[in-house]
């Protein structure tokens, strides 16, 4: 492994996201989220990463570990409730803004390349305007987006 690429796993939870990366040969350097106990399994799965409690709806104090380190890949899946069907699908969801710390770990990190992971009706929801909004907001940093519905 030592040509892995090293990935940065954002609202990591406990792990899955990071899991496949590592399945596919990638080195996990660090996950990042605001849930104690989901920290807790992710650092149990993946005890040669950092796990990081952080609310990415902050700025990014308390990250220099995750900076000293050549990240080429950031991954991960924000909030969905303000957009999946099993939420309350309100559109002035504070939630629903959180991918915007991608930008500004994109800004600070530099990767090669960015997977968010999100529900289906992101793209369509209110009429589109979120999902286009995700779209420009990330070609705007030079990021090519191509949009997949597995």
């Amino acid at each position: 492994m030592g040509n892995a690429l090293n990935v940065l796993d954002l609202f990591c939870g406990a792990g899955g996201f990071s899991e496949g990366f590592r399945q596919a040969g990638y080195k996990i350097i660090a996950g990042l989220d605001n849930d104690e106990q989901a920290l807790t399994t992710y650092q149990f799965n993946f005890s040669e990463a950092l796990a990081i409690k952080k609310d990415l709806s902050d700025n990014l104090e308390g990250l220099e570990k995750v900076f000293s380190h050549k990240i080429d890949v950031i991954i991960g899946g924000p909030p969905c409730q303000g957009f999946s069907v099993a939420g309350k699908r309100m559109k002035d969801d504070p939630r629903n803004t959180l991918y915007k710390a991608y930008l500004h770990l994109i800004k600070e990190l530099k990767p090669r390349a960015v997977v968010v992971e999100n529900v289906p009706t992101i793209m369509g929801l209110y009429g589109g305007e979120i999902g286009k909004q995700i779209v420009e907001d990330f070609e705007q940093l030079s990021y090519g987006m191509k949009v997949f519905k597995l």
